[in-house]
């Protein structure tokens, strides 16, 4: 659906919608630009047809009107914006190729990979920038096939590039000490995505399982094979509306306990509504581009609130989209635009759009820009974009943009097209929303700087163990656990019915001025100290207690062995019979640290 059209080209229903009074004021506005000559940019923007179109469209209303408005800007801006569904490959095509023809300026969208090869194509061909906002790894395989001494590439992607977030999540893995994890993916990009993080595994490491999610109706089988393996660590790839559904049957399946612990690596997984899972007892982290508290995303939100009410004919001097805001009016789609429920590519969207018409006004002191018309099927190319291309790659230092970027910087590209610099934030759910625990820089990719302290780490851990009553399990075994003898006679309940070195192990932990928690003693009910079945598949004894998660300790005189030390983590030796507390994964992280 274009929005981008002029006056004169408005169909009668059209123009008796604006009513009497806005069609005279944009007749009178329409004749004296003509009369001036005022210079037009044209842009072409491909917006998704999905939940955030009307936040992506109110963006650019908002980018359009502000410069036309406030900042000196010699041309006039007039964008093109169509509606575009995944599937419209050739329609898409043909649209480009028609505006092309026109003469556009600049090409923004689309905001998915499926319909992009072909504007992607077309923008190379013919030297028209285009500006992506989604993660994009066949961008290398463009620039590789089209030398920069050739054609320079035109595509500007403002998406953290495949390899600089790859490597942040291998950053993260590292961080968390995962030595054996599962990552479940919705299709091949995930593994790419997480190549990086593959490359850090030592030979010795217990093996990564790679599970694709698949349909929504095999999801149930996936997962449950997920659980019968024990792994308690999870990497999840997929698109955010699909995250709700899978730790949903996660959660019926009980792989949303304490002892489990997610990586998320959609950038917008903290826009969804946690609270649909209620209290989420599992470690989800992740990270985001945006931060929804930043005093620069609060402004943008505010001024894209305010653009809802405004009558943007008379800085946008453009009936249809000033038609397109109404329509959406009536249907009752805007709503207020909240922070933390804005898409990643909503705000790359605006920054790019800062970006360009940034540089284009910088260009237009310089250089009598002029955009000529083209054509799909001729051998031409446009006459601004190697002087956009340019100016990006010598002015990236001292380029002054017109607006406060969202996104941080985005002056600085490869010659690939990637954008070179940006932050994540690493976010961690805590009560039903995430808070944030640190920070990764591109232009230090190997540490992730945390928000808290070691010190303060610890004392919110120690808060967290302080209210927790562990399970604990052993065997009888003198003088480790014996079962203790009332000397009246009485029945013992509880924790009184043993006693022994284990014993009064765990009360010296848990007293007030240590750990200052509880535990409960169970006995094994095999009475078996924890062997693998090779044919089965399955432990045995105390090891099996640990790994299905009905206890977080074992205590008792067991041998450490290959085997055993790949499914628990144990603590050290501390006796010469060799007395050992064999540790469940998770909670041992905890001790750990501590």
């Amino acid at each position: 659906m274009e929005l981008g059209i002029i006056y004169e080209a408005m169909n009668e229903a059209a123009q008796k919608r604006l009513g009497p009074v806005k069609k005279a004021r944009y007749k009178e506005w329409f004749d004296a630009d003509c009369k001036k000559s005022i210079k037009q940019i044209k842009r072409a923007i491909f917006l998704n047809d999905d939940d955030q179109y009307e936040t992506s469209t109110i963006a650019v209303i908002s980018v359009i009107r502000r410069v036309n408005l406030f900042h000196r800007v010699e041309s006039f801006l007039h964008p093109h914006i169509f509606k575009v569904r995944k599937y419209e490959v050739l329609k898409t095509g043909q649209i480009v190729c028609q505006l092309v023809e026109k003469g556009i300026a600049a090409i923004f969208g689309p905001e998915s990979p499926e319909i992009n090869d072909m504007i992607q194509s077309v923008s190379s061909t013919l030297q028209i920038p285009q500006f992506q906002t989604f993660w994009n790894p066949k961008l290398a395989t463009l620039a590789y096939r089209q030398p920069v001494s050739d054609r320079p590439n035109q595509v500007f992607n403002l998406h953290p590039s495949p390899k600089a977030l790859s490597k942040a999540l291998a950053t993260l893995v590292r961080e968390n000490d995962w030595k054996s994890y599962t990552i479940l993916y919705e299709n091949d990009n995930g593994l790419l995505r997480l190549q990086e993080t593959l490359k850090q595994l030592n030979p010795s490491d217990p093996a990564v399982a790679f599970k694709a999610l698949g349909p929504k109706e095999n999801l149930r089988s996936v997962l449950k094979e997920v659980k019968s393996s024990g792994v308690s660590h999870f990497i999840l790839d997929c698109e955010a509306d699909r995250i709700m559904d899978i730790l949903r049957l996660a959660q019926e399946l009980k792989l949303l306990s304490e002892f489990h612990s997610y990586i998320l690596t959609n950038l917008d997984s903290h826009t969804l509504n946690w609270s649909e899972l209620g209290n989420i007892r599992s470690n989800i982290t992740s990270m985001r581009l945006l931060d929804p508290e930043s005093s620069s995303m609060k402004n943008a939100a505010l001024v894209w609130n305010q653009t809802m009410k405004y009558d943007v004919l008379d800085t946008i001097r453009n009936p249809a989209i000033q038609k397109e805001l109404e329509y959406l009016r009536s249907r009752s789609l805007l709503h207020s635009i909240k922070t933390s429920e804005i898409h990643t590519k909503t705000p790359l969207l605006y920054d790019a759009l800062n970006l360009f018409i940034s540089v284009y006004a910088d260009l237009e002191v310089k250089n009598k820009l002029t955009v000529n018309p083209l054509n799909c099927n001729e051998d031409s190319v446009s006459s601004h974009g190697q002087l956009f291309f340019d100016a990006i790659k010598e002015e990236k230092k001292n380029l002054r943009l017109l607006l406060e970027p969202l996104t941080g910087e985005i002056t600085n590209f490869d010659s690939m097209g990637y954008r070179r610099n940006f932050k994540l934030q690493i976010i961690e759910l805590d009560s039903k929303k995430f808070r944030v625990t640190g920070t990764w820089d591109s232009k230090l990719p190997d540490k992730i700087n945390l928000a808290l302290s070691t010190k303060e780490r610890d004392e919110e851990l120690l808060k967290k163990i302080q209210k927790r009553n562990f399970r604990v399990v052993s065997r009888l075994g003198d003088p480790y656990l014996m079962e203790a003898v009332d000397p009246n006679g009485k029945a013992l309940y509880g924790n009184d019915r043993y006693e022994g070195y284990a014993m009064d192990l765990m009360k010296e932990i848990c007293k007030p001025e240590n750990l200052n928690c509880s535990f409960t003693f169970e006995l094994v009910p095999d009475g078996k100290y924890g062997n693998y079945d090779a044919k089965t598949k399955q432990w045995n004894g105390l090891i099996k207690e640990l790994l299905e998660y009905r206890a977080e300790l074992g205590i008792c005189d067991l041998t450490i062995t290959y085997e055993r030390r790949k499914a628990v983590d144990f603590t050290s030796p501390f006796m010469t019979l060799d007395f050992i507390v064999g540790i469940e994964k998770e909670f041992a992280q905890d001790l750990k640290t501590l």
